[in-house]
């Protein structure tokens, strides 16, 4: 069986997110853009978002110093379009 190159394709996911015991979730009031996620090693700003690695020192950053993490995620359904 092959693919289409033109036909679109539409999946629903599952997405299966975990965190560690005790973290609780920020009310708005308590969320703010300069609370910056820092390098338990250095202290250095991080961007959770680039990599597992720390820039400035170059320690691994596991998920356990943040909050969700994904644990999974799994394909429920498909569709193609018209």
């Amino acid at each position: 069986m092959t693919g289409s190159k033109s036909m679109e394709k539409f999946m629903t996911y599952e997405w299966t997110l975990i965190r560690s015991k005790g973290m609780n979730t920020p009310s708005p009031d308590e969320t703010h853009e300069t609370d910056a996620k820092r390098c338990p090693s250095c202290g250095a700003p991080l961007d959770v978002n680039q990599s597992a690695r720390c820039p400035y020192c170059g320690s691994v950053v596991t998920a356990r110093d943040f909050d969700w993490a994904i644990s999974a995620i799994k394909g429920i359904s498909q569709r193609n379009g018209r």
